[in-house]
C-alpha cells in the first residue's frame, strides 16, 4: 500500500499531512485540497480550517470506537443479582472444600476452553489462598452490561478484607464465571 504524502496541510483520502506528522484516515473520508488551498483563504483561515479538519477527524474516529468500546452499565435486577450471588457462593464453597473440579465447572465454557483444570487449580492455590481459607464473604454491588454481570465480593481472611470483582456471562443458557480479579486499594488509600 502506497501512502499519498502530499504537502503540509493537505488532506487526502489516505492521510492528513501536517507539521506534526501524518494522520491516517479511513477511506470514507475524502477532502479536497481546495478546502485548505493556499490561494483561497488568508493564512489565519487556513490554519483554522486545518485545526477544524484535525479536530473533526479525531472526533469522528473516537466516536466510532467509543460506541463499540463502552457499554452502558446498569445495576443488576434482583433476579440477576440472586443468580450471580448463588453461582459465586457455589464456586467459593467448592474452592474452600478443595473440590477443584466442581469449582472449575462453575466457570464459563469460554474460560474452560482456554484454561485447564490444572492451571485453574494451581492459580487459585497460589494467588487466591484467601478463598480457600476464608472466614466468610459478603456481596457488594452487581452491575450488568450487554452480555455480562459484574459482582463485587468481599472476602474475610485472617482479620482483613479482600475484594474481588467477579465477571460472569451466560453461554448456552448457563451462567459461568469468566474471571475473578482482586481489587487492591492504591498505597495509602483508605480501604
Amino acid at each position: 500500500m502506497s501512502l499519498d504524502r502530499g504537502q503540509p496541510g493537505e488532506l487526502t483520502h489516505k492521510a492528513l499531512v501536517s507539521n506534526w506528522g501524518i494522520f491516517y484516515l479511513p477511506n470514507q473520508f475524502t477532502f479536497s485540497r481546495a478546502m485548505i488551498s493556499h490561494n483561497c483563504y488568508p493564512s489565519s483561515v487556513r490554519n483554522r480550517l486545518k485545526l477544524l479538519a484535525v479536530a473533526t477527524l479525531i472526533a469522528v474516529a473516537t466516536s466510532q470506537f467509543s460506541a463499540q468500546a463502552y457499554e452502558k452499565v446498569n445495576l443488576c435486577t434482583a433476579k440477576e443479582k440472586t443468580a450471580a450471588q448463588s453461582h459465586i457462593t457455589k464456586q467459593i464453597n467448592a474452592i474452600s472444600k478443595s473440590d477443584w473440579k466442581r469449582a472449575y465447572n462453575l466457570s464459563a465454557e469460554s474460560f474452560r476452553k482456554v484454561v485447564s483444570l490444572e492451571s485453574f487449580t494451581s492459580t487459585v492455590k497460589s494467588q487466591y489462598k484467601f478463598l480457600i481459607f476464608s472466614d466468610g464473604f459478603g456481596f457488594g454491588t452487581c452491575e450488568k452490561a450487554k452480555a455480562s454481570l459484574n459482582q463485587i465480593v468481599t472476602i474475610d481472611y485472617r482479620g482483613t478484607k479482600r475484594t474481588l470483582s467477579f465477571d460472569l456471562t451466560t453461554e448456552k443458557g448457563r451462567l459461568g464465571v469468566v474471571s475473578a480479579n482482586e481489587i487492591v486499594a492504591p498505597h495509602g488509600a483508605n480501604a
